[in-house]
């Protein structure tokens, strides 16, 4: 139904970045303190992962492509009928594609904000 270059329009490299956040998430749970949360040290994963947020740059600058791809799809009923389907048997909310293909552009510029807030209540003298 969809040739391999519409495929690699639409979700880019979101198979890499879903791996890269597993991974982060991973180290980032070994570094939450359950017990004493303000005792944390999760710093020390973005520094680790610094280079592998790069992967983000390559999705972000193909997103623009992917929603006009997406939306001339969307003006095929077979292609509209297929992720109405699809969403109903996922039982997902009822959001269009191209919500969710905004969510990792979302996600990587929330970090600097959640980590200038993190660093706001942070003591100068945590590690």
């Amino acid at each position: 139904m969809f040739t391999v270059a519409q495929l690699a329009t639409i979700f880019g490299n979101i198979e890499d970045i879903y791996k890269f956040q597993r991974k982060f998430l991973k180290d980032l749970e070994k570094q939450y303190n359950k017990e004493e949360p303000h005792l944390s040290e999760i710093g020390s994963c973005f520094l680790q992962h610094q280079e592998g947020f790069a992967i983000y740059s390559e999705y972000c600058n193909n997103h623009p492509g992917a929603c006009v791809e997406l939306s001339n799809l969307m003006k095929q009923s077979k292609y509209r009928h297929f992720f109405e389907a699809c969403r109903l048997l996922q039982q997902m909310i009822d959001i269009a594609l191209d919500g969710f293909l905004l969510t990792p552009v979302q996600k990587i510029c929330k970090y600097p904000l959640q980590l200038a807030e993190l660093l706001k209540y942070t003591t100068q003298e945590h590690r």
